[in-house]
């Protein structure tokens, strides 16, 4: 059932977004219908094309209470802009329905995963923003918010976690058939970590560990998500990781896909840990690396 808010963002992008000419438009990249766009990092396969969802203020080019924009592909060239996704109409996304990812269910239908966002005060009075992981269930262009959102609270969150910044899930079906997500979240120290929940069937969460974490004890130190779609060249997937002390650029396949983020801290590093699900080849210029295990 389509709410009377996600109804006004598809009706109001039906009557302006084609007076938007193309002339106006870049030739390649991806644009929303109309209004603003940010933290396009939703990607996920369905039904052989690639979607992608993004925060969205159909109503202007500035930031607002942030919607779902919905668009797809199949060679990242033309892409086709589809209808608002989700709209913040529910009393735990009052406030904004940011950014997330998707997968797809064992019985055809998509699952969206987002951090609804609702204001709270606090003990001491103050309005401020409490993040929660929620997920709806579509077709490809009609999802319907689940009825007991949100999956994930501040009461799932592990010793020392922050309600306030706990956002940005990215979400997988993994080799088992289980479903995995790995969402960022400030620790009681006030910099960053990354954590990673476990749900057999996309609506019941575990928490399984802590995957990552910084200890800079920055406000601004705050985990955010990268996600890259690549194809494996002869099973392989090339990463070249440029590091310094204030920020981190990856270049997938020799630039194919490409991310950076900046790094605030006031440390030097001791030491810089990659994780992978296969073998992993690493050339490493100008660092010394130490390798250690149990295995031998």
């Amino acid at each position: 059932m389509t709410s009377e808010a996600l109804q006004k963002a598809r009706d109001f992008e039906a009557r302006y977004g084609p007076h938007i000419p193309g002339r106006e438009r870049p030739a390649f990249h991806a644009t929303p219908t109309i209004g603003w766009m940010n933290d396009p990092n939703g990607f996920s396969m369905y039904r052989g094309e690639c979607h992608l969802f993004y925060q969205y203020h159909p109503y202007s080019n500035e930031w607002g209470p942030m919607h779902w924009g919905h668009l797809k592909t199949k060679d990242f060239i033309r892409w086709e802009r589809l209808p608002c996704a989700l709209a913040p109409d529910e009393a735990y996304d009052a406030s904004g329905c940011f950014s997330g990812g998707a997968a797809e269910l064992p019985g055809g239908r998509q699952l969206l995963m987002y951090t609804g966002v609702r204001r709270a005060r606090s003990e001491e009075g103050f309005l401020q923003d409490i993040q929660t992981q929620c997920v709806a269930i579509g077709d490809g262009v009609d999802y319907e918010k689940y009825e007991l959102n949100p999956v994930l609270d501040g009461s799932d969150l592990p010793e020392g976690g922050s309600a306030i910044d706990f956002r940005d899930p990215k979400i997988w079906r993994g080799e088992d058939g289980n479903f995995y997500t790995v969402i960022g979240n400030r620790t009681e120290d006030g910099s960053g970590a990354i954590l990673m929940y476990r749900s057999a069937g996309g609506l019941k969460w575990e928490f399984v560990r802590t995957l990552d974490r910084c200890r800079s004890g920055l406000p601004r130190d705050i985990v955010h998500t990268r996600s890259f779609l690549a194809r494996p060249n002869g099973g392989e997937i090339r990463l070249r990781v440029i590091l310094d002390r204030f920020s981190v650029e990856v270049f997938v396949n020799d630039g194919e896909a490409a991310a950076s983020a900046v790094i605030y801290t006031r440390q030097e590093a001791d030491g810089i840990t990659f994780e992978a699900g296969g073998q992993a080849l690493i050339d490493v210029e100008k660092y010394d690396l130490l390798f250690g295990g149990t295995d031998g």
